[in-house]
């Protein structure tokens, strides 16, 4: 097996894993099959969608006001970046943030979005 560089470890180390060890497994599989023979594999060989945290970190803290926790308005700045990130496909932006799509639609309906 390749080995694996610092970055992928990294990335497979905060990775969520919904599907437990069979998910790992499969990721791994994958890298080892696309991934190039002979160099160290890279997080982008094993195909993670991004963490709902990381774009949540970057919805929640505002520069105008980086300290504003108040749970609605956060929620709000979250679900708006989700979907501006991803161009306003409903489908996308509800994966993104771990929401089915009605889910979204029910938090874009109750902040007027």
């Amino acid at each position: 097996m390749p080995p694996l560089s610092d970055a992928a470890r990294e990335a497979l180390v905060q990775h969520d894993w919904p599907g437990n060890v069979r998910a790992l497994r499969h990721a791994v599989e994958r890298a080892l099959i696309l991934g190039q023979e002979g160099v160290a594999l890279q997080p982008e060989d094993f195909s993670l969608p991004p963490s709902p945290v990381r774009i949540a970190l970057e919805a929640v803290v505002s520069p105008e006001r980086p300290d504003d926790f108040n749970l609605e308005r956060v929620e709000r700045r979250l679900v708006e970046a989700a979907l501006r990130k991803h161009g306003y496909n409903i489908s996308a932006a509800a994966a993104e943030l771990g929401l089915s799509r009605a889910a979204l639609y029910r938090r874009m309906e109750k902040h007027g979005l």
